[in-house]
């Protein structure tokens, strides 16, 4: 289930990349968590080897090397915004994200996803915003329906089927 949504928010990802790519710059993407966790950094290097696969950092890099900093490659520059679980923080960092002219976002938890979405939402060309690790994007107000968003709001949801958390639930 995990391996399902991740290599969905890897596929649209890739596709946002491509869009981005025809640009005369070199496209500068910020990814933003609320603070470290394993998904996190799985999401990110799986983010780092769809880059690779598609020529925008180098083979030589390590993923893990970017993740939870900075690449400035030929390609393609990334850094990766960490608000050390301070809510008040994931505002601040999609300021300076979007004041530093990124050109995509990917927003990584659901609340930095609300965030981030109800940030840009109020500007005119607002950068793509990504997200992913997001359970139900349609309680957090990021999207009505698959559909109905944002123009501007893609990304992949996780959804637990009932039956697993009961199964969950149980174990515990």
């Amino acid at each position: 289930m995990i391996k399902k949504w991740i290599l969905t928010a890897l596929l649209l990802f890739a596709i946002g990349l491509q869009a981005l790519g025809q640009a005369n710059e070199k496209p500068r993407i910020a990814l933003i968590v609320l603070g470290w966790a394993q998904a996190n950094d799985i999401i990110g290097i799986g983010m780092i080897h769809v880059l690779q696969s598609y020529g925008f950092v180098g083979e030589d890099v390590s993923p893990a090397e970017i993740v939870g900093g900075h690449y400035d490659g030929e390609a393609l520059s990334i850094v990766w915004y960490d608000a050390g679980f301070d809510i008040p923080s994931v505002n601040l960092l999609t300021e300076v994200a979007l004041d530093a002219g990124v050109d995509a976002i990917v927003a990584i938890s659901p609340i930095v996803a609300q965030i981030t979405v109800n940030i840009t939402s109020d500007m005119d060309e607002p950068p793509p915003v990504i997200f992913t690790i997001v359970e139900d994007p349609y309680i957090l107000g990021i999207a009505q329906s698959a559909c109905v968003k944002p123009a501007h709001v893609t990304g992949s949801i996780a959804p637990v089927p009932y039956e697993e958390i009961l199964d969950i639930m149980r174990t515990h």
